[in-house]
């Protein structure tokens, strides 16, 4: 798992910067870790989600100009978008009676509490505080989408995940049981061919989670939401 590369705002992207609303929510984990996020909201409360989760070492803030892209391709559709740090990462650092939590401290055995982000996340969309989603999809990338896969494995109401460069053991999260207990639903492997780990993986996880999607952009190298300079 690379630690992310920062990029310049909607880098090949082609896409003219959109006005696009976004505001700070928080929303606490099952043990008790305060999740800071992004909430792009849709005008219809009742819009489709999506979950974002960033790379290792990245923030909430690497999803902006994809929303931003992605509300400027579609504007007739109308998606809720909810980009999260995950723990360890940007805002997410408080733990109630606890130190402060860094990524670069973590044992495999805070990686794998790293669902629990995710979990949060759908709590709070659910509630119907903000938004009250009809459906939800997770997009992860790199590590976010170890915590993507295993989210949706273990929650049925999830309509679709997108893993992104994914990996088959980031930081200890083995993929592939996940993967294999995705079969039959909605669930697409995207990796740049040059991008050899996460190429390979894409397509290992591919071939266990039988009825899944596969895509490989042949022309690319980068690793994450880095692709998108490489692919709009």
């Amino acid at each position: 798992e690379r630690p992310a590369t920062p990029t310049s705002s909607a880098p090949g992207t082609g896409v003219a910067p959109i006005a696009t609303e976004r505001r700070r929510v928080t929303f606490r984990t099952a043990d008790d870790v305060v999740i800071a996020a992004w909430l792009y909201p849709a005008a219809d409360r009742a819009a489709p989600a999506v979950v974002l989760a960033h790379h290792l070492s990245g923030n909430r803030d690497e999803w902006d100009e994809f929303v931003r892209a992605a509300k400027a391709a579609s504007p007739a559709l109308g998606t809720t978008f909810l980009a999260l740090d995950l723990r360890g990462h940007g805002e997410s650092t408080g733990r109630a009676g606890g130190p402060a939590l860094d990524w670069r401290e973590f044992a495999a055995a805070e990686w794998r509490k790293i669902e629990d982000d995710l979990k949060a996340a759908l709590v709070y969309l659910r509630s119907g505080i903000d938004v009250a989603p009809a459906r939800i999809a997770l997009v992860g990338s790199s590590i976010g989408s170890s915590a993507a896969l295993f989210t949706m494995a273990h929650d049925p109401q999830i309509a679709a995940t997108v893993a992104l460069s994914p990996g088959l053991e980031y930081r200890g999260l083995d993929t592939r049981g996940p993967a294999s207990a995705l079969s039959g639903r909605p669930v697409l492997f995207v990796a740049a061919k040059g991008d050899l780990d996460s190429a390979a993986a894409a397509a290992a996880l591919h071939a266990l989670c039988r009825g899944s999607r596969e895509h490989v952009y042949e022309q690319a190298s980068a690793h994450g939401v880095a692709l998108a300079a490489q692919a709009p």
